[in-house]
């Protein structure tokens, strides 16, 4: 377990806590972790946020690999789509950019950001940027720090 190397009294900041020193890695491990908790306790939204969180930090470092390798598959994912729109409306695109970008209608762009925002536990794009650019949220003011 990667969480043995960063000394954090909330599991869930251990990924930041990686991240903020570089070790991406270990950010990943340690994201797969929480998920893991999280799915366990019940918190499915949590679980598929901290996921996703996995799947950013790994996207960084390609070709490392993983320290160990968890089964997230009870854990409800983002599809490819939803992702891709979620990411787009996190970074500052409206519904209709988006639409018009991925040449799709406004009301199929609102069901995936629907869609996204019930499996993340989220609303609203703020709550976007903290799952697909948490470089830019600060863990201290995060509850959960994911």
């Amino acid at each position: 377990m990667a969480t043995g190397i960063i000394s954090s009294p909330n599991t869930a900041c251990q990924p930041y806590a990686f991240a903020s020193i570089g070790a991406l890695p270990f950010a990943a491990a340690a994201a797969v972790d929480a998920a893991a908790g999280y799915a366990r306790s019940g918190n499915m939204d949590t679980a598929v946020l901290a996921v996703e969180h996995a799947r950013l930090y790994r996207a960084r470092c390609p070709g490392y690999p993983l320290l160990r390798d968890v089964d997230t598959s009870a854990i409800p994912e983002l599809t490819a789509r939803e992702r891709e729109i979620a990411r787009l409306a996190a970074a500052g695109l409206s519904n209709v950019e988006i639409a018009s970008r991925i040449v799709v209608s406004v009301r199929t762009v609102e069901t995936h950001l629907s869609n996204a925002y019930s499996k993340l536990g989220r609303s609203g794009r703020a709550g976007l940027v903290a799952v697909f650019e948490p470089a830019r949220v600060d863990p201290a003011g995060c509850r959960e720090c994911l």
